[in-house]
């Protein structure tokens, strides 16, 4: 099976390259465009792509369509502040996350490939932490109920919102306080819509938490790293596998990979570290699972690399390393 994966660069530009789950091989990477500070993109169900960037003084998000192994620009909103750290396509609403500004852009899809702002929240405040003296809102998304949750790792808060379907924010419903240092960087939601799994970057751990009707409950706390770890480790991506029978977490730092097995007992969920096992890469920044869900890929930034491991059981097992491969920061796989 042939599948294709692409990935932005922390230097510049969006690459493709591509996999063949038969022979594991892995191409060299293909230049598609070259976008600068192309740290996260989302991709749609039309098969576009809508990246993060930045052009000179200005940051926003460009949408491209790929076509021929090259993508072409489509539309750009750009505006006099850095480019997102995060942009996530939910349903026909874009949502651009601001670390630096502490702001969260919602677009709306207007027509065929063209999206359009609907409205900004920006955030206040500080949290305990050196990397917390300003508000640095990391992840927006919809949860079940539809629901906008903002999670702000500058101030330690999951922010929720009643919102339109056009795109407005309408009443705040909560805000929730995770513990001091943690800083909420992403999140998954479980299987049963009543759980989400948030990562805490600065405190290399992940967070289960009970949602109903906008109140977040906190049901535990576990280490992404083993516990005689004491140097510097940053919590990097959070993901689930295709049944959501386990978690994946990747530690920048400690430069390693946690698998949890999600325990299910009469509707209380909690996570059981099963395995750590090394990146083989430098910075593991992103991870993905591929389209047959066989394989799980590392982005590590720093050693510009892709590691490659099978998927057994929801463990993981060490294949290959693609080298030379430009600081990869988000990695995906698209049709």
């Amino acid at each position: 099976m042939k599948e294709n994966l692409i990935f932005g660069s922390y230097y510049h530009g969006i690459y493709m390259l591509h996999f063949d789950t038969d022979t594991m091989y892995l191409s060299n990477p293909v230049i598609l465009a070259d976008v600068a500070l192309a740290t996260y993109f989302d991709i749609s169900e039309t098969g576009n792509i809508y990246t993060a960037m930045a052009e000179k003084s200005k940051g926003g998000v460009g949408s491209y369509n790929l076509e021929k192994n090259r993508l072409t620009v489509l539309e750009k909103h750009l505006s006099f502040s850095p480019a997102p750290v995060h942009i996530n396509i939910q349903g026909e609403l874009l949502l651009a996350s601001n670390y630096n500004g502490g702001s969260l852009n919602i677009f709306k899809f207007s027509s065929k490939n063209r999206f359009e702002l609907t409205d900004i929240f920006i955030n206040n405040g500080v949290g305990t932490r050196p990397q917390q003296n300003t508000s640095h809102i990391h992840y927006s998304g919809l949860l079940p109920d539809n629901r906008l949750i903002v999670l702000d790792l500058g101030t330690d808060e999951a922010i929720i919102f009643d919102i339109s379907a056009t795109g407005k924010l309408l009443n705040l419903v909560n805000v929730y306080k995770f513990p001091n240092g943690f800083g909420p960087r992403h999140l998954c939601i479980a299987n049963d819509n009543c759980h989400i799994f948030v990562l805490g970057e600065l405190s290399s751990e992940v967070a289960v938490l009970r949602y109903a009707k906008g109140s977040l409950i906190l049901e535990q706390l576990v280490s992404t790293v083993p516990g005689n770890y004491l140097e510097y480790n940053g919590g990097g991506a959070i993901i689930l596998s295709a049944d959501k029978k386990f978690l994946y977490v990747s530690n920048r730092g400690h430069d390693s990979l946690s698998v949890f097995e999600i325990i299910d007992t009469s509707g209380n969920l909690t996570l059981d570290l099963v395995q750590n096992i090394s990146s083989f890469g430098e910075f593991p920044r992103d991870i993905a699972i591929d389209r047959a869900n066989k394989y799980l890929f590392s982005a590590n930034q720093k050693s510009s690399s892709i590691s490659i491991f099978e998927i057994i059981n929801g463990r993981l097992k060490y294949v290959t390393t693609k080298d030379n491969v430009d600081m990869p920061v988000c990695i995906k796989f698209i049709s």
